[in-house]
């Protein structure tokens, strides 16, 4: 039972042009959706995009300044499930380093995920308690961040950090601080 990848990549990359500026990413008539998409740095594209989706999304209202959308990837598995990950990316102008985090989603069966050296505890008013994990996961050649499974109904959502999987490699986490923001600030699209 395979998965089928598509990444949005160029989509996410041609609708970006200007989204890192401060204005309005697309005008629509949906004040509230209009509020998320400029929060989450994603072009209305994208955002329609994510609604065609056969399950509930959830994206970040908070992103951190110097961060912007590098791109969505999609995976639908042969059983019907889908999956998404927002990745974004963000350079540190005094050491031009790069960072990156992701959040995603699934309709898909979860498991849980292993206990790490560390956990942080996430509070998120919409969708309950749950953790940041600092361990090695996925692809990650050295300790990263990743969020257990939040959600209710048919979607469940996470963070994750850099190299857990190959599309986040050679890039730095953010703060355990800036992790937990973000998965707090996780919200139903509408």
């Amino acid at each position: 039972m395979g998965q089928n990848k598509l990444a949005i990549g160029l989509l996410a990359s041609c609708l970006m042009v200007g989204a890192g500026a401060t204005g309005a990413i697309a005008d629509d008539s949906n004040p509230n959706l209009m509020y998320l998409a400029n929060s989450a740095k994603i072009p209305l594209g994208g955002i329609q995009a994510l609604k065609t989706l056969d399950m509930p999304v959830a994206i970040p209202i908070y992103v951190p300044a110097d961060f912007y959308l590098e791109r969505m990837e999609l995976e639908f598995t042969d059983w019907g499930g889908v999956n998404y990950r927002l990745i974004y990316e963000g350079y540190d102008e005094n050491t031009l380093a790069r960072s990156c985090f992701a959040v995603e989603g699934t309709n898909d069966g979860i498991g849980g995920l292993p206990i790490g050296n560390v956990s942080h505890a996430v509070n998120s008013e919409i969708y309950g308690d749950s953790t940041i994990e600092e361990g090695y996961y996925g692809e990650s050649e050295y300790s990263t961040l990743l969020g257990d499974w939040i959600g209710r109904g048919m979607g469940y959502y996470r963070f994750v950090g850099a190299g857990v999987y190959d599309s986040m490699a050679g890039c730095d986490n953010v703060s355990v601080n800036e992790a937990i923001a973000i998965s707090e600030s996780l919200h139903p699209l509408p």
